[in-house]
């Protein structure tokens, strides 16, 4: 029998070789769907409020030792291409929304691969498997797992029975008159909001967010940078940033909406919304749901167990062909 390296193995092997890991050990914090086990049932999207996304704010790409990571959900297809994206290629084994993909910012591609696979996070696998919802990733001398561990900064799933409880904006500031709402990013105490999405961000009644990358900063005009960066627990419009993303049943995302599910978008709370980047720029096709991100300011190197399994499946490749 004689077998042929066609262009999509080609792709799909390429994709196998740069599975990638950053150079140091990190501290993973997941939170999963409703679907998973361990359930999730409030929690959507999560972030300790200090990832380093200033340069970003004033459309500072590509960005040298800068990565993002990010997840789908259970019936993103990706982009098929020539190389195929690494989420295409994941869902065609039905597990890409247990995976984390990892995007070099100094060279943004949608061909990005995949960081961490689901027995490596200790995930099930499958379409009724785990489902990532929500994503932190920070550096930490031991690598560790922590799933539906707590957020200092959340946003809420739909299905929350917190929904539409009182809420208090943090820092003394009035009640939210609509009480905890999906598009809102609270405080690890739920009760307490950082900010509303409707109010600071621009966003519409009804929108969710899905994914979230915060930086929380104190102003600081004795700073060079107008800011320290220490968390202070208080929305400051103008200094504070987030990029996000939102579910796809959001007004905003629907078919007159501005954003597709899969855009990431970012803000800095002055009731602003500017696109970051986009579904396609991260291999996500229009109706793909990015619903987990998170940054950190590393480089990352490939894998060396997949890097070798690459060598040899395109050894027995092109050894198959010359027989």
């Amino acid at each position: 029998m004689r077998f042929g390296l066609t262009r999509a193995a080609v792709g799909v092997l390429c994709t196998l070789a740069s599975v990638a890991r950053p150079v140091s050990a990190q501290v993973i914090g997941l939170s999963l769907d409703a679907a998973s086990s361990p359930v999730e049932y409030d929690v959507c999207a999560g972030s300790n409020g200090y990832e380093p996304i200033d340069k970003f704010m004033n459309g500072s790409l590509p960005a040298s030792h800068m990565n993002l990571f990010f997840s789908v959900d259970r019936l993103a297809f990706g982009i098929p291409g020539s190389p195929p994206s690494a989420v295409h290629v994941e869902a065609q084994a039905v597990s890409a929304h247990g995976d984390i993909v990892a995007l070099d910012m100094s060279t943004i591609s949608p061909t990005a691969p995949v960081y961490r696979q689901e027995p490596a996070l200790g995930l099930d696998p499958g379409f009724y498997g785990d489902d990532i919802d929500g994503l932190q990733i920070s550096d930490n001398p031991q690598q560790q797992i922590l799933l539906n561990s707590a957020f200092d900064y959340q946003s809420l799933c739909r299905s929350s029975l917190s929904i539409g409880q009182p809420a208090n904006f943090s820092g003394g500031v009035a009640a939210d008159p609509d009480g905890l709402t999906p598009d809102d990013i609270a405080l690890g105490i739920l009760n307490v909001l950082f900010a509303s999405g409707v109010r600071d961000m621009g966003l519409q009644p009804g929108d969710a967010i899905d994914g979230l990358i915060l930086m929380d900063v104190t102003p600081d005009p004795s700073n060079p940078e107008g800011f320290r960066r220490e968390a202070n627990g208080v929305v400051d419009p103008g200094f504070d940033m987030a990029i996000f993303s939102l579910d796809p049943f959001s007004p905003s995302t629907s078919l007159f909406g501005p954003w597709k599910p899969g855009d990431l978008i970012k803000t800095r709370f002055m009731g602003d919304q500017q696109l970051f980047l986009g579904a396609a720029a991260l291999g996500l096709s229009d109706t793909d749901n990015l619903d987990a991100a998170a940054i950190i300011s590393e480089r990352v190197i490939p894998e060396p167990g997949m890097a070798a399994l690459f060598l040899l499946m395109l050894g027995y490749f092109v050894r198959s062909r010359g027989r």
